[in-house]
């Protein structure tokens, strides 16, 4: 539900391998599927990091070291009912 998610947080969920996370004020969703070749990335220090590669993205999805070249994807949400919908297409 999104009033348990706190200010500065997130949450993963694996069996959609998608983030959802709350920094001032605004949720932003994203795709764990690294842009580089499909790996699942993980969470690490305030980001995301590919097992398979060694590509690092930032909280806000951004590169910071290749090989990928293009942040994580963005997706579409919306909330309903103080529930967040994400649009997995």
């Amino acid at each position: 539900m999104l009033s348990e998610l706190k200010e500065n947080s997130g949450v993963i969920i694996e069996e959609l391998n998608i983030a959802i996370l709350k920094k001032d004020g605004k949720i932003k969703v994203y795709s764990l599927k690294c842009t580089h070749l499909g790996c699942i990335v993980k969470f690490y220090n305030d980001g995301f990091i590919c097992p398979c590669h060694g590509s690092e993205f930032g909280s806000d999805g951004e590169v910071l070291k290749g090989p990928a070249l293009k942040a994580l994807k963005s997706l579409n949400y919306r909330i309903k009912n103080n529930k967040i919908y994400v649009s997995l297409i």
